[in-house]
């Protein structure tokens, strides 16, 4: 749980976070805003690859079909 709290409380915890509710909401430009940060840059490559696979582009369409869609449930393993 420490460590949780720690990465909760990082520059890169709150950046994480940003990004998260920027797409949760659809806001382009926070998403840009955030994407763009210095703490972005910094992080591990494989996060980077993730986010760069994560979609562009009208995200408030997914926001109106995210009710609609069941969610698979959370490997925790799989990176990809």
């Amino acid at each position: 749980m420490k460590r949780i709290d720690a990465f909760l409380s990082s520059d890169q915890g709150r950046c994480a976070s940003k990004l998260l509710s920027a797409y949760a909401d659809g806001d382009i430009e926070e998403i840009k805003r955030v994407a763009q940060s210095s703490t972005i840059s910094n992080l591990d490559h494989m996060i980077i690859r993730l986010a760069r696979k994560l979609p562009t582009g009208d995200v408030s369409a997914m926001k109106a079909n995210a009710g609609n869609e069941q969610e698979e449930p959370l490997d925790e393993d799989d990176l990809t």
